[in-house]
């Protein structure tokens, strides 16, 4: 792939939570070459929905795959961490985590690993992005991957305020566009399942019986279920201001 000379300087640390030998990440790695120089640093295993647990518990490992391939035996904000504090020489143009296998849409952002490797790139104060695709029989992420590059390219070209991250989703098929979008609602029913293991002991596994959408048009839920590409504009801080002045009526005594 030919790399434009005018972004050559650009230096993109990649992450995912898929894991480091996800097809998703490969093929990211592979079209954001053209932006610039990758450095890849990912889980060594599948750690979806582990939001922005960091390690603190056990020792973490780091192993050079290939060159320019790191993984970790911990979580995507490890893997920004690890990368920011030891493995780079400074810090990257750009931080990108994905391609997700599966969308990560309105309020489960939260619990989406793939959405808290560029939240943790944003807390250091670079540009960052997370890019997911909806599950289909057949997930083109080659197509997906050039769209991310164009993305990245806007985001270098035009960088983001402090504190602002994108979370961006495709949808399944060819898309018709992208679309700016908000987080959408769910509503969701939770389920626990309890079973026996081989040896008779209980266990439990959390499932999800039903769920809905706000699915208002201007919604990351409905863009993607329309077959456009959503790009959400997320901030790290979470305070809500609109409430801050309520609050202060109640509970300041002086």
């Amino acid at each position: 792939m030919t790399r434009d000379p005018m972004t050559a300087e650009h230096h993109i640390l990649l992450t995912n939570d898929d894991g480091i030998r996800a097809p998703g990440i490969r093929e990211a790695a592979r079209a954001l070459a053209a932006l610039g120089r990758v450095t890849v640093v990912a889980p060594a295993s599948e750690k979806s929905a582990v939001s922005h647990a960091l390690t603190l518990q056990t020792p973490l490992r780091i192993q050079e795959i290939a060159p320019g391939w790191h993984s970790v035996d911990g979580t995507p904000a490890d893997c920004i961490l690890v990368a920011m504090n030891k493995i780079l020489d400074r810090p990257p143009t750009l931080v990108v985590s994905g391609i997700n296998a599966g969308s990560n849409l309105g309020d489960d952002v939260n619990y989406s690993g793939t959405v808290a490797g560029a939240r943790e790139g944003s807390m250091y104060g670079i540009p960052a992005a997370a890019f997911s695709l909806k599950f289909d029989a057949e997930m083109d992420y080659a197509s997906c991957a050039a769209r991310t590059a164009d993305i990245c390219r806007l985001c270098l070209e035009n960088p983001l305020p402090l504190g602002i991250f994108l979370n961006v989703n495709f949808p399944a098929a060819a898309p018709k566009g992208t679309r700016i979008t908000r987080l959408s609602r769910k509503f969701a029913r939770s389920s626990l399942f309890e079973n026996n293991d081989p040896r008779g002991k209980k266990y439990y596994w959390i499932g999800e019986d039903e769920s809905s959408w706000d699915n208002a048009d201007d919604t990351d839920f409905w863009a993607v279920t329309h077959g456009w590409i959503s790009v959400t504009p997320l901030h790290r801080d979470t305070t809500s201001y609109d409430f801050i002045e309520t609050l202060r009526g109640l509970y300041d005594r002086r």
